[in-house]
């Protein structure tokens, strides 16, 4: 067991390093810095760090039977600097069509932002569409895109 009567936080501090250990053996090696998993202790009982615990080895269990990932070789193309066509004004109101990624280029964007990673945009409304901008695309999985009708 991870705990000894009277010392719960002694209990979270166990479960965060099953978790830390469970992350590395499958690979997901990110900083130990980067990666804080917190297990807050405010009012808890010896009862709840008892469930914890199974709750903490199920996860383990879980996380151990995830099949591993192949390492990330090379890092996403280059982010592309795109003309600004039309306006978004001009191209949210215009007539468009879904079309395949491998389409859109030269095409102008009718959608409100494509972007990846979380939160940055790749193309914005108006924007011509480049290879440039396909490959950044097609690197982050996307096959179709929407762009003003020609």
């Amino acid at each position: 067991m991870f705990y000894t009567e009277g010392n719960v936080s002694s209990c979270f501090r166990e479960g965060e390093k099953v978790i830390w250990k469970a992350y590395v053996r499958r690979g997901m090696n990110s900083e130990k810095g980067q990666m804080k998993l917190r297990l807050l202790d405010w009012g808890c009982t010896m009862e709840r760090c008892r469930r914890l615990q199974e709750e903490l080895r199920r996860l383990e269990e879980v996380l151990a039977a995830l099949p591993r990932r192949q390492a990330i070789r090379q890092g996403p193309p280059p982010m592309p600097r795109l003309e600004q066509a039309v306006t978004p004004h001009e191209a949210m109101l215009s007539p468009w069509e879904e079309v395949p990624l491998a389409a859109c280029c030269g095409r102008i964007s009718a959608a409100g932002a494509l972007g990846c990673p979380p939160a940055v945009p790749v193309v914005l409304c108006g924007q011509r569409i480049d290879a440039a901008a396909v490959e950044v695309l097609r690197y982050y999985d996307f096959h179709r895109c929407a762009v003003l009708t020609e």
